[in-house]
Formats: structure tokens, C-alpha cells, sequence
């Protein structure tokens, strides 16, 4: 659909391969990544993207560390929003309700149109 906003969006594995193709492919004018496995793979063309960047972590993962995330998010180029779900592992078990309101909250006003 051409002018269509299109968000890339994914979760652990999925969000690599969210970030990473959507930060490649001109089409996608937005990247989510929710608990993004950034100790295991290589992000550097997400680090360079200029797009909305939207990541979201559990302070306690234990797959994925914490600390491990903010470097990561501290390398992202502008725009980009981190937000920290207290207390949730990597599933975030029992707390999904947070992940969907956090993405909520991230996209209310926020609108984006490829060419």
C-alpha cells in the first residue's frame, strides 16, 4: 500500500530480525524490538538506522541482561525510546498487560508515512 505506515516489530529472535530487515528495507518506517537478543547477534545496521527505534526490556531477563541492553540502546542513532519493564523476565510472565501498554503509550502519537 503505497504512503502506508509500516512498522517492523518483533520479539527475542524476532525482534532481531525485525530491527535488523527493518532497518534495511525503505519500506519500514518504524522498528520495535522487544527484549532483542543484543548479546547474541549483530545489531551495527540498527545502530546506524535513522529510524524511529522503539525497545522495549525486562530488568530482570535472564536471557539478556539489563545493562547489556542500555549499551546497546546507548549506541542507537536518534530517534529511539527505551523502556524498562520493572521486574519482568524474559517472557514477561504476567506482565504483558505493561508490554502492550508501554507500545501504546510509545505509538499514540506518534505517525510515520514511507514514499
Amino acid at each position: 500500500m503505497r504512503g502506508a505506515a509500516i512498522w517492523a516489530a518483533g520479539f527475542s529472535f524476532g525482534a532481531y530480525v525485525a530491527l535488523t530487515e527493518g532497518a534495511r528495507d525503505d519500506r519500514i518506517c518504524t522498528l520495535i524490538g522487544i527484549a532483542p537478543p543484543v548479546n547474541r547477534y549483530d545489531f551495527e545496521r540498527v545502530k546506524k538506522s535513522t529510524k524511529p527505534k522503539f525497545v522495549i526490556a525486562g530488568e530482570a531477563d535472564e536471557l539478556i541482561p539489563l545493562k547489556q541492553v542500555r549499551e546497546f540502546y546507548a549506541q542507537l542513532a536518534d530517534p529511539k525510546e527505551l523502556v524498562e519493564i520493572d521486574r519482568a523476565n524474559h517472557l514477561f510472565d504476567g506482565q504483558v498487560g505493561e508490554v502492550a501498554d508501554a507500545l501504546e503509550d510509545l505509538l499514540a502519537d506518534f505517525s510515520c508515512r514511507t514514499h
